[in-house]
């Protein structure tokens, strides 16, 4: 049994042969055709209206279906009929169409795709109420490790990095326990994260955090880097 994806024109083929002895392929023949949707009583036009089928040749016809006319899942009997011939039936199967990728990610509304590509683990280290930035006199900037397999074109489209620490629970349950903000693209091979004092001013810990650059466009995500995140202890003038 053929199947035929829903509501998506198809050809269907026909063998006709004479009715006098029933192996003759029948040429020549306008052959008439109907249909039956899903176990239908009874035989009716396609959406075009009356239907011949097109000769091929060796007693083969072929109709062109129309996507109404498999717009119903089941069974679809496709029916050829003519003068001094035995009738000839195509048995079809209407499912579901399989959907394509462009209506797989417009399904995915509001979920992600991950990308999973090599990336490398680092260390970072930061100190409790510092301020990291372009205006602060500490720059921040991360760099594509070596192995790292970075988007191509992270600066060239508007990929979105975002910097995320998360505290280790089993160091300290209480207080900030993650920390998200939006990194800057430098180029196609840096990152730089700006930080404010309040960002910061978390728990003290060596290797007491996670952190991780994600980037993302669309649907699409890559990890960039990640690795264990240290805090020191406030530097303090008297």
């Amino acid at each position: 049994m053929r199947r035929l994806a829903q509501s998506t024109a198809a050809r269907v083929v026909l063998k006709v042969f004479l009715s006098s002895d029933h192996v003759t392929a029948a040429t020549g023949k306008t052959v008439a055709v109907t249909i039956s949707k899903n176990g239908a009583l009874t035989f009716s036009n396609p959406s075009a209206g009356a239907t011949t089928a097109t000769e091929m040749a060796s007693g083969w016809y072929y109709v062109d279906l129309s996507a109404a006319d498999v717009g119903t899942l089941g069974d679809l009997v496709v029916r050829g009929t003519a003068a001094d011939c035995d009738d000839s039936e195509q048995v079809c199967q209407v499912a579901a169409a399989t959907p394509t990728l462009a209506e797989i990610v417009a399904a995915l509304v509001g979920a992600r795709l991950t990308v999973l590509s090599p990336f490398a683990n680092g260390d970072l280290t930061i100190r409790k109420g510092d301020s990291y930035g372009t205006t602060s006199g500490q720059v921040l900037l991360v760099p594509k490790p070596n192995g790292a397999q970075w988007p191509s074109d992270l600066a060239s489209i508007p990929w979105a990095v975002t910097f995320t620490a998360a505290k280790k629970v089993e160091n300290d349950a209480t207080g900030t326990a993650t920390i998200t903000k939006t990194a800057v693209v430098v180029d196609a091979t840096t990152v730089r994260i700006d930080l404010a004092a309040t960002d910061t001013n978390v728990a003290l810990g060596t290797n007491g955090w996670t952190w991780e650059l994600e980037a993302s466009t669309g649907l699409l995500r890559n990890t960039l880097i990640s690795g264990n995140m240290s805090v020191l202890p406030e530097n303090k003038t008297t």
